[in-house]
Parts: C-alpha cells; sequence; structure tokens
C-alpha cells in the first residue's frame, strides 16, 4: 500500500473542495493588453505600407553556409543500442548535414519558398512577413479570411501543403478560404522586439492589428502549437473579430480541470463520462514522457539567449536541435528507433527548408525569446488569460500522436462553445506539415458547420437562437463573470486558502513521515566494464600524461573564432537575466581569439604530474601531486581525491592543490592529491553504452585509488563530485576515512516532505538565522526553476543539447561562462558584464572552456544528468542510503540549494562538520580556494583527532596497500 498516495488523495480532495469554492466565488480580471511599440523609434517614424516581399538566399550566405557543413566537427557517437533515447542519433544527424551540404538545391528551394504570394508590412515596430494566398476560381463562392499560425520549431513552410488544399473551391461548399499566414513575430523573416516582453498575448494584438490592415474586421483562426496559444489568446481578447477558431493543440489550464484529470487517471470509468480516454492510460507514465520533452521549453524560457548563440553559429547545431522534434513530436515511439522515423512523414528538402527559415534570417534566438516572454515579469499579469474561456466558436482537432490530448468534457471546462472535437486516425504534432489533408478537412467541415448552425439559429425562435448542440446557453453569463477589471478575493476567504493549505501541507507530510520508512539496502554495485571492445584486456599500468593540443586544432579553433557570425543582439536592459549578454560575448571572443594565448595556458595546466591508467575499459586521466614534505618535522600524508563537476574541470582545483599539499605549521598532516577527469569529461574516456552515472563513477573512483595503492583515502567534491563522495561514503566506507562536501544535499523523500512542512513551521526544518535560505519557499523554487532549465534538457536529450552547443565555439562558451556567472552570484544577471571577472580572470575561465573545446566532450559529460535521473537509477533507492563515515559539509552563501543542518543529518548520521563560509558560490575550489582548503584542514583535522582517541591512528599512518605502485 502506497500511504503517501493515500494521504495525496485525501490532500487533492480538500484541495479540490477549497479550490472549487474559491474559483466559483472570486472575480477574474481580463487583462488589458496594449498595443505597445516593440522597437526602437516611434509610429510616427514606420512605414506602414504592405509591400511585396521575395526570400533570398545570397550566394555569399549559401557559400558559407556550406563551408560550416563540409567543416561541421566530428560528432559525438550515440550511446550503444539507445537510438534517440539520448536525444538527436548523430549517425542520423550526419546523414541530413551531407545531404544539406551536398544535395540540397538552394536555388530550387528558394523557388519553391516563393511559389505562394509574399509581404511583409510593419505592425507596432515590427516588421512582419506573410504569406497572402487568395482562392483560385471562386466564382459564386463566398471568400472567407483565415489566418492561419505555426509555432516552434516550426515556420510558415510547414503550410506549403495545405495551403492550397485551403485555397481551391470544393464543390460541396459554398464558401472558400482566402489564407493569410504570418510568420510570427522574431520567426523566419519577421522581425523580432528589442524590448523584453513579446509574449503569445502580444503576439495576438499584432497579428490581429495585420488582419485589420489587410482589410480584415473579421476571420476565421486556425493554429497549433504557439499558434494554438495565439488563436486562443485572441479569441479571448478579441472576439468581435475571430469568427471561429480552429485548433490542433487544444488545452485546458485550470485548476479544477487538473483536479479532474487527475481524479479520471485513478477512476476512469466510475468518474468520467470519457472514461475510455483514460482507459490504460498510466499517470506515471505520461509524466515521465511530458519530463523528457519539456527540456527545451524550460531552459528556452529562462536561459533562451545561452542556448541561441551555439544555434545561430552552427548550421549543425541547429540541425540536431530543430530534427529532433520533428521526430519525437511526429511520433513519441520513433525515439525508440535508430532512424527516428524522419523520413517517414517528411522529405529532408523538407525538413532544411524549414531549418532555413530559421538559418537564413538568424532567427534562432528572437524566435525562442516567446517562451521567456511568457514568463517574463512583464506579462505576469496575463498569465490569467490562460484559465479564461474562450467563447467564440470553436474546434479541437486531436491528433493521436500530440503531446497532449484533453477528453471532450474538460475541454469544454476551456472553450466554452465547443463546435466539434475530431479525433484524427493518424498524426502527431506538426499536423499541418505531416497530414495536410486531414487538417484541411476538419477545417472546412467546422467552418461548414458553422454556416449550417448560424442558418438554423436565424430560423428559430429568438429564444432558442444560442441552442446549439453541445453549446452552453450560459455565454453571456459567463461574459458578466469574467468582465471585471479588477481580481477580488475576500479576506476571509484568503484566511481560509491559507488555513486549508496549512493542513494540507501537515497532512501529506505527516503522514508520509509517519507511515512510509523505506529502509535501502546498500546495493553490491558490479564492476562495469564501460569501454569499447578494444580496451578488454586493456594494461593496468599507469602512464604519465601530458596535455600536448595538436597546432592544427588551435588553428582550426582561431578559424572559427573569427568566422563566428553576428550575435543576436541582447534585448534592452537585459543584462544576463535572458541569459549569457550577447554584447559582453562579444568581448570574450575578441580575448579568446587574440590575447588568449593557449601555449602558455597549456604549460601552466601541465605544472602538476598527470597521469592515465584503464580502469574498467576507460582511460581515466588525473593530477596526482605530492607534497614536499619538510626534513625538520615528521608529517602524515594523507590521500584526497578531489572531484569535480559540471561545468567545471580539473582546472577549477588549480590554485587550491598547492594550498592542499604544502605543509601547514600547525598540522601534523599534509595531503597528496588525486583530482582525476570524470568519465566523459576532457581527457577521461567516455563509456560507449548507457548507465555511467555517479553512483557507477564511485566504483571506478574507489578502483582508482586503489590502484594508486590507497586503501582508506579521505574525499573531497563539489557539484557532481559531491554526489560521487556521497555515493563512496555511503557504498565503501571501509575506505573511505572521511567525505567533505561543498554542495550537500539530501534528496530522501523525507527531506522533501520536511521542506514543505517548514513552509508553514519553518523552526521546526532550519534556525532563524538562516530562515531566508529556504522561505518563502516560492522564490527559492522560483530560482531553482530559473537555473535548472540545462539540467531538464541535459538529463532528457543530452545527445540534442550537446550537438546544439559545442558544434561552435562561441555556443560552448556562452554555455558554460553563463554558469560561471550567475551561480557564482545570483546578483550577477543584473549586470552587463555579468560579473565574471569578480571571482576569475578570463584566461582562468577559458581555461576551463578549453578542456571541453579540445576534446570536444560536452555531449559526454552532460550525459551524466541522463543517467542520474533515469528510471533505473531513480528505482534503486541508491541516493537515500544513510552516509556513516565522518562528513563535512561546506556551506558557501551562493550555493543553488541550501540544506539545513537538520535535513542533512536525515543522511549524514556522523556529520561533524557545518560550517557556514563567508562568501562564494557553486564552484568554491575556484572562486574560494583559500576558504575551501581551510575547511577541508580543519576537518580531518577533528576526524584526525576522533581517529587518535579511538586508538585508530596506525590505520590513518599506514594508507597504502602493500602491492607496489608501478608507474
Amino acid at each position: 500500500m502506497n500511504y503517501f498516495l493515500i494521504s495525496l488523495a485525501v490532500g487533492l480532495a480538500l484541495f479540490s473542495y477549497l479550490s472549487r469554492y474559491y474559483c466559483f466565488n472570486t472575480t477574474y480580471t481580463i487583462p488589458q493588453v496594449t498595443e505597445t511599440w516593440w522597437t526602437h523609434g516611434t509610429e510616427k517614424s514606420a512605414d506602414n505600407k504592405v509591400k511585396p516581399y521575395r526570400v533570398s538566399f545570397s550566394q555569399e550566405m549559401v557559400d558559407d553556409l556550406r563551408y560550416r557543413l563540409k567543416h561541421t566537427r566530428n560528432l559525438t557517437p550515440p550511446l550503444k543500442d539507445t537510438a534517440w533515447t539520448y536525444g538527436t542519433n548523430t549517425d542520423v544527424l550526419q546523414k541530413l548535414l551531407n545531404y544539406w551540404a551536398n544535395d540540397y538545391d538552394f536555388r530550387k528551394r528558394e523557388d519553391y519558398i516563393n511559389q505562394y504570394s509574399q509581404f511583409q508590412t510593419n505592425i507596432q515596430g515590427l516588421d512582419i512577413h506573410f504569406l497572402h494566398v487568395k482562392p483560385k476560381n471562386p466564382e459564386g463562392k463566398r471568400v472567407l479570411p483565415l489566418l492561419i499560425l505555426h509555432g516552434w520549431p516550426g515556420s510558415v513552410m510547414e503550410f506549403y501543403k495545405i495551403i492550397p488544399l485551403l485555397t481551391t473551391a470544393r464543390p460541396e461548399h459554398d464558401f472558400v478560404f482566402e489564407v493569410i499566414a504570418p510568420s510570427l513575430p522574431g520567426f523566419g523573416f519577421s522581425s523580432g522586439a528589442t524590448i523584453p516582453g513579446l509574449s503569445a498575448s502580444n503576439m495576438a494584438v499584432v497579428l490581429k492589428n495585420l488582419m485589420l490592415r489587410l482589410g480584415f474586421d473579421k476571420f476565421y483562426v486556425q493554429g497549433g502549437d504557439w499558434g494554438a496559444c495565439i488563436t486562443t489568446d485572441m479569441s479571448i481578447l478579441f472576439p468581435q473579430h475571430v469568427l471561429g477558431m480552429h485548433s490542433n493543440l487544444c488545452s485546458v489550464i485550470n485548476i479544477w480541470s487538473l483536479l479532474k484529470e487527475l481524479f479520471y487517471y485513478y477512476l476512469p470509468s466510475s468518474l468520467s463520462p470519457s472514461g475510455d480516454f483514460y482507459q490504460g492510460i498510466s499517470l506515471n507514465q505520461q509524466l515521465i514522457a511530458f519530463l523528457q520533452e519539456t527540456g527545451y521549453f524550460h531552459i528556452q524560457a529562462t536561459k533562451v539567449d545561452t542556448i541561441g548563440v551555439g544555434l545561430c553559429d552552427s548550421p549543425a547545431g541547429l540541425a540536431s536541435y530543430i530534427i529532433e522534434k520533428f521526430s519525437t513530436g511526429t511520433n513519441y515511439s520513433y525515439k525508440f528507433r535508430e532512424d527516428g522515423g524522419l523520413l517517414e512523414k517528411f522529405t529532408y528538402d523538407e525538413l532544411i527548408d524549414n531549418l532555413m527559415m530559421y538559418w537564413a534570417p538568424n532567427s534562432m534566438t528572437t524566435a525562442m525569446r516567446i517562451y521567456a516572454a511568457l514568463f517574463s515579469k512583464q506579462n505576469l499579469n496575463m498569465l490569467s488569460l490562460r484559465t479564461l474561456p474562450v467563447t467564440v466558436p470553436s474546434a479541437c482537432v486531436q491528433f493521436p500522436h500530440e503531446i497532449k490530448l484533453y477528453p471532450e468534457n474538460i475541454l469544454r471546462d476551456k472553450y466554452v462553445n465547443l463546435v466539434r472535437v475530431t479525433k484524427m486516425p493518424r498524426g502527431g504534432h506538426f499536423a499541418a506539415m505531416e497530414e495536410p489533408k486531414l487538417l484541411a478537412d476538419d477545417i472546412w467541415a467546422f467552418v461548414g458547420q458553422m454556416k449550417v448552425l448560424k442558418k438554423n439559429n436565424k430560423e428559430n425562435s429568438k429564444d432558442k437562437k444560442n441552442d446549439l448542440p453541445n453549446v452552453r446557453t450560459d455565454i453571456r453569463a459567463l461574459l458578466s463573470r469574467f468582465s471585471s477589471r479588477t481580481l477580488y478575493v475576500r479576506r476571509d476567504r484568503r484566511a481560509m486558502w491559507k488555513t486549508t493549505t496549512v493542513i494540507l501541507v501537515l497532512a501529506i507530510g505527516i503522514t508520509q513521515l509517519f507511515l512510509s520508512n523505506t529502509v535501502v539496502d546498500v546495493p553490491d554495485l558490479p564492476e562495469t566494464f564501460w569501454g569499447p571492445e578494444k580496451n578488454k584486456g586493456a594494461s593496468k599500468e599507469i602512464r604519465p600524461f601530458v596535455i600536448n593540443v595538436p597546432k592544427s586544432v588551435i588553428d582550426d579553433l582561431n578559424q572559427r573564432l573569427e568566422n563566428a557570425r553576428e550575435f543576436v543582439e541582447p534585448l534592452e536592459d537585459a543584462a544576463w537575466t535572458y541569459g549569457v549578454s550577447s554584447t559582453y560575448l562579444k568581448d570574450v571572443v575578441q580575448y579568446w581569439r587574440t590575447k588568449y594565448n593557449w601555449t602558455e595556458r597549456q604549460a601552466l595546466l601541465n605544472k602538476y604530474p598527470q597521469y592515465v591508467t584503464n580502469i574498467q575499459g576507460l582511460n581515466i586521466h588525473f593530477y596526482h601531486v605530492k607534497p614536499q614534505l619538510p626534513k625538520d618535522r615528521k608529517l602524515k600524508v594523507l590521500p584526497l581525491l578531489l572531484l569535480h563537476g559540471w561545468p567545471g574541470s580539473v582546472v577549477e582545483f588549480q590554485k587550491m592543490i598547492p594550498m592542499l599539499t604544502t605543509p601547514r605549521p600547525d598540522k601534523d598532516f599534509v595531503f597528496e592529491v588525486i583530482a582525476p577527469s570524470l568519465p566523459g569529461y576532457a581527457f577521461s574516456q567516455a563509456a560507449v553504452r548507457n548507465g555511467l552515472g555517479p553512483s557507477q563513477m564511485s566504483v571506478i573512483f574507489k578502483n582508482l585509488m586503489l590502484r594508486l595503492g590507497f586503501n582508506k583515502f579521505y574525499a573531497q567534491g563539489g557539484d557532481w563530485g559531491s554526489f560521487i563522495v556521497s555515493h563512496l561514503s555511503g557504498l565503501y566506507p571501509d575506505n573511505i576515512l572521511g567525505g567533505h562536501m561543498n554542495m550537500c544535499a539530501n534528496s530522501g523523500t523525507s527531506s522533501m516532505v520536511w521542506r514543505l512542512i517548514g513552509t508553514v513551521l519553518p523552526w521546526l526544518v532550519v534556525n532563524n538565522e538562516y530562515h531566508s535560505k529556504m522561505y518563502p519557499l516560492s522564490s527559492h523554487v522560483s530560482r531553482l526553476l530559473e537555473e535548472s532549465g540545462y539540467m531538464h534538457i541535459q538529463a532528457s536529450k543530452p545527445d540534442t543539447l550537446g550537438i546544439a552547443v559545442a558544434a561552435s565555439p562561441t555556443g560552448l562558451a556562452a554555455y558554460l561562462l553563463e554558469k560561471f556567472s550567475t551561480w557564482t552570484n545570483p546578483e550577477y544577471r543584473f549586470r552587463p558584464d555579468g560579473g565574471l571577472l569578480e571571482k576569475y580572470t578570463m584566461d582562468e575561465l577559458l581555461d576551463n572552456v578549453m578542456l571541453y573545446w579540445v576534446t570536444n566532450s560536452l555531449t559526454t559529460s552532460v550525459r551524466i544528468y541522463a543517467e542520474q535521473f533515469n528510471k533505473a537509477h531513480m528505482s534503486s533507492k541508491i541516493d537515500e542510503i544513510p552516509v556513516n563515515v565522518p562528513t563535512a559539509c561546506a556551506v558557501f552563501p551562493y550555493e543553488l540549494l541550501y540544506t539545513p543542518e537538520s535535513l542533512l543529518r536525515d543522511k549524514y548520521t556522523n556529520l561533524i562538520q557545518f560550517n557556514h563560509l563567508p562568501r562564494g558560490g557553486h564552484f568554491a575550489a575556484f572562486e574560494e580556494p583559500a576558504l575551501l582548503a581551510n575547511d577541508v584542514y580543519e576537518f580531518v583535522s577533528k576526524t584526525e583527532d576522533i581517529a587518535k582517541k579511538a586508538g585508530k591512528d596506525k590505520s590513518n599512518a599506514e594508507k597504502k596497500i602493500k602491492e607496489p605502485t608501478k608507474i
């Protein structure tokens, strides 16, 4: 019996009662959307004429593109037997890139793109590009204007097969369509805003004004993806202009509908009139699929300018990022096919035509900003629009492989004048491109049905004029309910809401704490062979290693930096809030290209002894630095394993290593440091099969230390290094003398519950002095959401992300350096320079970037996220194993997540040191090496003193196993 689900069900029941009371006793706002001027200048300076437009691929652009395609870096091979489950399969991607470079006929496709009449006009400061296709042979037919809208990562190219199906008259209908298909603002050849805030709701205003300029006061609308959102918003905001709305992505976002849906999943037949809709559907599987397919949304909503740099600079990166959507978005099961099913519904030419709509105008960054605008502070008042009803006549067409589908009774919660719901026999997210005839037929049927209904209404009595099939008769009442301009909630209801929330939190928390006491057994992890077949039987010798990057690699890098495409300008006054500032990135690239001296930096990185040895099939790179022992006194030499994380490397330890290996006058010990590159990072070989996560890496590093002759050792880590240190301590307590971490966490269920309880009873969880580090929970969750988009996409689509970022040096630098800004201090994102040089030099930052670039290891490094969050690892509960060895946590004030001592002691039962450091952030060893080194010394002193008192000092003086180490 899952008591947590029982407690959750009870809580949801209480929550649903309150929600219904709350929702039906509240007056909502229909937000006012102003006609903002989205660029520099004023309305007086704009040319409002509608001008013909022709898409043109200049020869210079084509030559440059072909050069980039033919000089694409070697793509990281996919993991064995993973198909597209880690994202874009690079074997398939390479075929598309080859076709694009050698067989795609740019002139022929340019003519194809220009087959329809195209125009451009300025609306609210934006040059809006659009197709305008009038019907053929409309004699005797009424011509109806139809605005059709695409989404992301699509373009107007989605409509090229459906347009003739809509503009060619049909004998059974007395009307025909005149199609207007614009590129959304910032997409394709429509210009983007220069100020923040251009969301789907604002685009609804722009595109309504486009239709008015073209002379259409009333018109039909159709859309999918963002097009569906825009048409929905347009229908709510401007029902006087919208004759009817047709959508192939109808969505319902309100608390009551969500609660109904949750209950339907568990009791489909008894609760839902559409019970068969939920039969055989696992809520757990739905949630997993949702999380797997929304990483792009998360990062584009939070760090859009960061991810955009690489996509705009590399056609390989752009293709990797986009075509993966045309695989899984078309049919989720295609991710399990080696070919991704790409050519099931599309040709190479069609896929590349769509890519060209982003590459030629360099519009990828501006297109993706629509995600960030949705959640921007400028549009907070617009979020309520998602919950308001659509009262214009509506039609929802459902293609079976769409991302999310709703039963009709839930759709009616949103679309109160729902004329038809059509379930299609085939098709997915890109309906107009995949199944143009099916979609066109449904649009014709909807408008035809509208005309029949209107005719019947006129013939009926006035009392029955609204008596449409399946259409509510209380629309006027609904409109009245939603017409107020104020959001009003009585204080007594606010108090009731707060009280019920407290009860709910406590009910779920206490039930979980007392009824779910799972004991996790310590597993015996196998020593898996992770390398290629050729490494079987590899020597166990420890080989000296020197970083020696060929000059050709550096020359190639400089050439790519020289040829970098022009960056998309940041939004006004955005600083680093949309991600990396391209204004500052220009300075970084200029320094990298003209002043950064790799020869000198390589020599510095080689100043400490380095080695490579094969562990479990992988060649593991590591620094091994021994102390210089004084002759006048005897010191114990204690082995210390130092572990980095992502997006760091062994570069982080360069300043701290001498602080650890130099004897201190007040200590009777000194450290011998072993600092490896994690598998898949820099000069450590990556796994060729899936499954190598932090817990499995702990096995590798335990074996590395044994090979070096250390049977017992200390371990220190940050970021992923902290996870690995925790696993080493929990899995191999006989080998670990003590674990020190500068990112301590407890991801157990009880810890999560206590965090929740702390929202109403904080004194049970955290000392008052540190209350602000955890609460109010909403502000800290908001920051985590803002900073975790990278984690979401790397955990779900690491190979897609890896190629998108690592194919371009500017893209790689943008992606990595942005973390060294916001993770060092969150306030730095409001500074034009991102505060990058507050704690680091430009050389140090580029040293770290270079280790990823020269080894082409970005993709293999980010796969650790997918392994940490895969089903096998999550179900193992290995992260909940208690750690009983001596442990220390160094808490730096700007670390991403704060876990109080009280919650850490649930996992780390022998926590002997918990220090709050005065300054520093996530990259402690890199930012504040002296503070971290001092904290490590303090912890080991305490641990050694405890060992002395327990009479175990001898074991710490003789750490090495008897077998000598061979180098």
